[in-house]
């Protein structure tokens, strides 16, 4: 193969890759491993989280305010 047409050849994959049609690519997943899957652990952890960042005085604080805030409303 010669200089010139080593050229075109080039040019045309350039243009070949250039010119793919992203809409029709799609990317699927076979398979997926997990290296932590306990789910008991990973629930107590939330629990935990929750608890200490004070989000369970705010769920207590808001139902006790929207329940009174209803009685008020109710007639």
């Amino acid at each position: 193969m010669d200089i010139f047409n080593l050229h075109i050849f080039q040019s045309h994959l350039l243009d070949a890759i250039t010119n793919i049609d992203y809409v029709h690519l799609s990317h699927h997943v076979l398979a997926q491993t997990f290296d932590d899957v306990d789910i008991l652990a990973d629930m107590e952890d939330a629990w935990y989280n929750f608890v200490d960042t004070g989000q369970c005085w705010a769920l207590v604080i808001g139902l006790v305010v929207g329940y009174g805030f209803k009685g008020l409303t109710n007639y």
